[in-house]
């Protein structure tokens, strides 16, 4: 995950289940504005990075809001 700004970052991300762990992934998500509403289809979620926080690495434990 490439982190686009110093600010505060909401990003949908794809979420499943795997072996007891929650695992996200950007595999069909979009870049850009345009694509906010089509990036919340399905099973998603919110990957949460502070103003501190820089790209995350595969394996990383992140912060996400899970939605229903």
């Amino acid at each position: 995950f490439v982190k686009r700004a110093r600010k505060a970052e909401f990003t949908a991300c794809n979420l499943s289940l795997e072996e007891g762990e929650y695992v996200v992934d950007f595999e069909t998500k979009k870049v850009g504005t345009s694509a906010i509403l089509t990036n919340m289809l399905g099973d998603v979620a919110l990957l949460v990075t502070s103003e501190e926080d820089g790209n995350k690495e595969a394996g990383e434990k992140v912060t996400v809001l899970l939605l229903n």
